[in-house]
């Protein structure tokens, strides 16, 4: 069963061709050996891919390997979404069936399904990814281990029973609060001399900018000489600040290998950042997604520093994973995604923005004024939400730029209808920016800026100190996943801000 099916309440089969003799098989095996199976395991694939999961069931079944396979436990009139939570919320293993139909189509919600195995893997279940194709690995995936089905199936079937009979276990959830600072250092050190690293920990009272000196001569990391910091957060994340400050003790240092290491995440803006500004320095990123793939691969580092548990109710009341805001989530990606270019959905775009802004920030925010105008023979909508919050973010906005409202402005742009966020856009929200309002201003756009746009921008802060920020598409549904993750979406917005006076010249 596929993640998406849970969140779109539906799965289609109407295109597989199922053997009977292979069902029949199935549902022989598992009368047969119920009452002796356990280490629940749960499938995830790809339609396509039903020849090989077929043949999987009934090899785990007749190794007494209790599996939850959708076409054998779900009936009808049966609730998807609750029927798939239920399961895997009780199940030790979670297989993810990887082929070149699953990586682009199982996981065609890529933001939705970090989040997702994310929850899974700090809450207990274990993610073994089975690789039956060359195909390209999601990102989120890359750092735990496979099995590998692509050759010797019935050898990497056995190394897998191996593994399910053996850590039938649930783990206990991760909790960073658990652990302080050194001995979250320590935990990286060992992780780092894992991956082939040799550490040196930085000595000296004054603090030079970054944790470790580590060198690296293997295959899978560039070799050479790593600046390393390492970051443990309670309820915040790394932004462009962090990035710069890391940057300049890699110069003064002379050091072309940067590793940052933190339990939380990273903006896309700083990676971004990273990306663009920082192109002479290798910058290795390793935010939680990748320390839970590394606890996964390393079970005995895990196993170490966040001790197994087999008490049902701790596992019952911390393994929480599809619940109704990842399925709100869900549903404004989908609408963000589906809405029509151009003046055909220049309303729904709007709506949709509103909603999604409503929900990333009311509270702190108050419920936005929404005031409209006519533009070109369209009703054109701003939201302006009062700012009166003591979040620090929205302080820092407020007592910096005078944003005692924050205005936002909607222009539903892609690359097919010809339209651009140029000198004219720029320029509308600037003459908006009354000082009752405040000196800040918010595009909400599928499209990116333009040369012009950008260049407006800069013209705008120069001659009236007013600052016009960008948010994409995928800068929404990344804030939408970062709430989701217990973070602070209003992060991102104070990465632009950085991003825009770091890069100002």
């Amino acid at each position: 069963m596929n993640f998406d099916d849970a969140f779109q309440q539906t799965h289609s089969t109407t295109s597989d061709v199922m053997h009977t003799g292979t069902l029949g098989e199935i549902n022989a095996n598992r009368e047969k050996s119920e009452h002796t199976m356990s280490n629940q395991v749960f499938v995830s694939y790809s339609s396509k891919d039903i020849d090989f999961v077929n043949w999987l069931v009934v090899k785990l079944q007749s190794e007494k390997v209790n599996v939850w396979f959708d076409r054998l436990n779900l009936n009808l009139g049966d609730s998807i979404a609750d029927s798939i939570d239920v399961a895997i919320k009780s199940s030790d293993f979670v297989l993810l069936v990887l082929s070149s139909s699953s990586v682009n189509s199982v996981w065609v919600n890529r933001e939705l399904n970090t989040a997702v195995f994310s929850t899974l893997q700090k809450h207990g279940t274990r993610i073994i990814p089975l690789l039956i194709e060359d195909c390209d690995i999601p990102n989120y995936l890359s750092m735990i281990k496979y099995a590998d089905f692509r050759s010797e199936r019935e050898k990497s079937l056995q190394e897998l029973v191996k593994v399910i009979q053996e850590n039938g276990l649930k783990i206990k959830p991760i909790d960073w609060n658990t652990i302080d600072y050194l001995t979250f250092e320590r935990l990286i050190h060992q992780i780092l001399n894992k991956e082939g690293f040799t550490v040196n920990k930085v000595g000296g009272r004054r603090d030079k900018g970054y944790d470790f000196f580590a060198t690296y001569e293997g295959e899978e990391f560039k070799k050479g000489g790593y600046l390393a910091e390492v970051k443990l957060y309670r309820d915040s994340k790394i932004g462009v600040h962090n990035i710069v400050q890391l940057y300049g003790a890699a110069k003064v240092s002379n050091i072309k290998n940067i590793i940052l290491i933190t339990n939380s995440s990273i903006t896309q803006t700083a990676k971004q950042f990273v990306s663009e500004k920082m192109k002479e320095i290798n910058f290795l990123i390793w935010d939680e997604s990748h320390l839970l793939g590394y606890l996964s691969k390393y079970t005995e580092l895990r196993e170490a520093y966040f001790s197994i548990t087999t008490d049902p109710q701790v596992i019952k009341n911390e393994n929480k994973m599809i619940d109704v805001q990842l399925n709100e989530i869900d549903k404004l990606i989908k609408r963000l995604r589906n809405c029509p270019s151009g003046r055909v959905g220049w309303k729904k775009y709007e709506n949709i923005c509103i909603d999604i802004l409503k929900f990333l920030f009311v509270p702190p925010l108050k419920l936005p004024k929404i005031q409209s105008r006519t533009e070109s023979g369209i009703d054109i909508r701003d939201a302006i939400f009062p700012n009166r919050s003591s979040n620090e973010n929205w302080r820092f906005i407020r007592e910096d730029y005078a944003g005692k409202y924050i205005l936002f402005e909607f222009k539903n742009y892609t690359a097919d209808t010809g339209l651009d966020l140029g000198k004219d856009e720029v320029n509308q929200v600037k003459n908006y920016l009354y000082h009752t309002i405040g000196r800040i201003g918010i595009i909400c756009s599928p499209k990116r800026p333009s040369t012009n746009g950008i260049f407006a921008r800069k013209m705008a802060y120069i001659e009236e100190k007013k600052l016009i920020l960008f948010l994409t598409n995928e800068d929404l549904t990344e804030m939408m996943m970062k709430k989701y993750m217990g973070e602070d979406p209003s992060d991102i917005i104070v990465d632009l801000i950085d991003e825009f006076n770091l890069s100002f010249g």
